[in-house]
């Protein structure tokens, strides 16, 4: 998180949002589930009724794309990362988690567990109070104000909880692991 609500190093503002994606999503959400498994004691599949009907959390953060633009100052509406770890309560050899799209392209991205327990991550489904439109995601998109955009998955239909690093879409693409904007880790060879 920027706690000075500065442009991290080599970003860009931008007040229009652009639209950027590796594959297509989903053209009806009337059918949206999120599947969460692995390594959790209570494994769910949630409907949209039933992520909706879960008492919401808001927050403002910025929102920064590897490629170089970030929206600063934007609001999101979910449900918080705490409430999804309290429903299905992971098991203590979870370290990571793994995301998957529902896209053309089978796209996921992993996160380590500890990155996900930091304030304002939230799975998301409203952005400046609107339902996140299908171009940027909808209707859910796991949101990490923390990390480069590409690790928060558009069209999220599934969460699994894994012992180990699993790579996904981008990172076995050349990609960093972490991600971290403050320190400029677009690729791997920008890791620590």
């Amino acid at each position: 998180m920027n706690p000075n609500n500065t442009l991290p190093p080599g970003q860009h503002e931008v007040k229009d949002w652009p639209i950027l994606t590796a594959g297509r999503g989903p053209q009806n959400a009337a059918d949206w589930t999120l599947t969460i498994d692995g390594l959790v004691e209570n494994p769910v599949v949630l409907t949209w009724d039933q992520i909706v009907a879960m008492a919401t959390d808001e927050q403002n953060s910025d929102f920064h794309c590897v490629t170089t633009w970030s929206l600063l100052n934007t609001k999101w509406t979910g449900i918080s990362w705490k409430k999804i770890e309290e429903l299905v309560k992971p098991k203590p050899e979870a370290t990571y988690v793994l995301q998957y799209s529902n896209d053309s392209v089978s796209y996921t991205t992993g996160t380590l567990l500890s990155e996900l327990q930091k304030p304002n991550v939230l799975v998301g489904y409203k952005h400046n109070d609107e339902p996140i439109p299908m171009e940027h995601g909808g209707p859910m998109r796991l949101i990490i104000p923390h990390l480069y955009a590409y690790k928060s998955a558009k069209w999220l239909n599934r969460l699994e909880f894994l012992p180990a690093q699993k790579l996904g879409f981008w990172e076995e693409r050349g990609y960093s692991e972490q991600a971290d904007p403050l320190k400029e880790q677009r690729y791997t060879e920008d890791d620590e």
